[in-house]
């Protein structure tokens, strides 16, 4: 094979061609990437070359062609990397020289960016296992929270329910003696400090169980029309005695104008307002407290409700106010040691404000009272037109009435509301024997306790749902207008502990 043949091939590409005869020496080269001096042997011309010419001569015919990719070749300052690849014809050798330098530099870098890409996409990977490991940590945190959160919420609602039966019981026992007309002024006095300690005492358990309740997101309003100047006048009455016993001038502006009936969670409201009022109450130690109530149309269905809780008590220091809104703060530190609470009615105060769209502010002066002020959106409401009669007697006097309490005060409560009413009044201890006494005979209204051991009022109520009786729940939990029971029609309704007797008979009215 001629250089010439060989250089014709090489045509387009970057060879050098080199001819060796057997013994590994130049006989002739075209010097294309650099020069070879002819008649030496070749591994004299490169560090690559050295021991070549052994390679050359032991190596049989069967071994041609050989190649030798990505080798580093250097003549003078000029540095290549090369291709090499040797044929063996009739004794001689023929030495092709690619030059690669280019080709393998783009390698190299594609190759860099290969790696690049693969350490990213590794590292991606670690990211993502990463943020799913998070996401599964979170996804167990939240069903742990979730686990917990339900827990603490079922705690709360047994506990509700155990707290606030023997406080109705309290209560109840008290308007019946309070109501029986045979007191001494003397007795009377007890028996207002005993209902005022008693609303104090379930005022406390309402707070700590709705803070719970709030940020378990299970708190619900239970919106009703309201007439809005009675009740502002009832809970300012039920501070008049401890007014008094404190030398207190308690006053209440009612704006003439202000609605008489109002869209509103009744029990919320009182909530709100005796919170702030016991606030005032507890830090005024002489002068007034007055309350104020006006209100300005926020649209044509609603009511925009202003009102002021003012008093001339020990007053709030600047730095202090912003943090008393928060759950168990207290003004100071040795506030809750002198004066007592919770550190929860003003949180509470804010947070249903809130549900209401409202906000809640307070402005002070030290030494010189407080103002505390809020605002309430609430919807127009009609008069439901319960009158009197309707509102503490029941109009049907031959209504059979059966009604189950474990708890024999609040039985005997209920008895003395329901002695006056009706003649057909029936009294068992347990679901089961509600349940036993149902099937001997017709009953038109049930009244049950939720919580009772072996069988829940729930339970009753199901096992009564195809009997043609009214079903009416007590219970110490708020029960959401969405329960089940509702959704399946087993009950009427269900009234939260201490049940007002007006309200019961009212309901019990619209039905009959």
């Amino acid at each position: 094979m001629k250089l010439d043949e060989l250089k014709t091939k090489a045509l387009n590409r970057s060879f050098q061609a080199v001819m060796l005869d057997g013994n590994g020496y130049i006989l002739q080269s075209d010097d294309y990437l650099f020069p070879v001096p002819q008649g030496k042997p070749i591994d004299e011309v490169a560090l690559f070359f050295n021991g070549f010419n052994e390679v050359l001569t032991e190596a049989d015919d069967a071994d041609f062609p050989i190649f030798y990719p990505s080798i580093e070749l250097k003549s003078g300052e000029q540095e290549l990397t090369t291709d090499l690849h040797v044929y063996r014809h009739d004794k001689q050798h023929l030495l092709l020289i690619e030059n690669r330098t280019a080709w393998y530099e783009e390698f190299r870098l594609m190759q860099q960016e290969r790696n690049q890409k693969s350490l990213e996409n590794s590292q991606l990977n670690v990211t993502n296992k990463h943020l799913e490991l998070e996401r599964e940590l979170l996804k167990l945190k939240n069903n742990q929270m979730k686990r917990l959160q339900d827990f603490k919420s079922d705690f709360f609602s047994k506990v509700s329910h155990e707290l606030r039966t023997p406080i109705s019981g309290i209560i109840g026992l008290s308007s019946l003696l309070e109501d029986s007309g045979d007191n001494s002024k003397e007795t009377e006095k007890y028996i207002k400090s005993l209902k005022t300690s008693a609303g104090h005492l379930q005022n406390i358990v309402n707070d700590v169980l709705d803070i719970s309740k709030i940020e378990s997101g299970k708190f619900n309003l239970n919106d009703q029309p309201v007439n809005l100047g009675e009740l502002i006048e009832d809970v300012a009455l039920s501070f008049y005695y401890q007014a008094k016993e404190k030398g207190l001038e308690l006053r209440t502006y009612i704006a003439n104008t202000l609605p008489t009936w109002v869209q509103a969670d009744a029990t919320r409201l009182k909530q709100i307002l005796y919170n702030l009022l016991s606030n005032a109450m507890k830090f005024t130690h002489e002068g007034y407290i007055a309350m104020h109530a006006g209100y300005e149309m926020a649209d044509d269905a609603t009511y925009r409700i202003i009102i002021k809780v003012e008093d001339s008590g020990i007053g709030i220091e600047p730095e202090n106010l912003k943090r008393i809104f928060g759950e168990y703060q207290q003004a100071t530190k040795d506030t809750q040691s002198k004066y007592g609470g919770t550190g929860l009615g003003l949180s509470v105060v804010k947070q249903l404000v809130e549900m209401y769209g409202g906000k809640v502010s307070v402005s002070s002066i030290p030494g010189d009272g407080s103002i505390f002020s809020f605002d309430l959106m609430l919807k127009k409401a009609q008069n439901p037109n319960t009158s009197s009669l309707q509102k503490f007697k029941l109009l049907n006097k031959n209504l059979k009435v059966l009604i189950a309490d474990d708890d024999s005060i609040n039985l005997m409560i209920l008895k003395k509301h329901f002695a006056e009413q009706t003649e057909k009044c029936t009294l068992v201890s347990s679901a089961e024997e509600a349940l036993d006494k149902a099937k001997e005979d017709t009953y038109d209204v049930i009244i049950s306790d939720i919580n009772m051991a072996e069988k829940t009022g729930i339970e009753l109520a199901y096992d009564l749902k195809d009997e043609p009786v009214k079903v009416f729940l007590l219970t110490g939990d708020f029960m959401a207008k969405d329960h089940k029971v509702y959704q399946d029609r087993v009950i009427e309704r269900a009234f939260l502990k201490p049940v007002n007797p007006n309200e019961l008979f009212a309901a019990i009215n619209d039905l009959f």
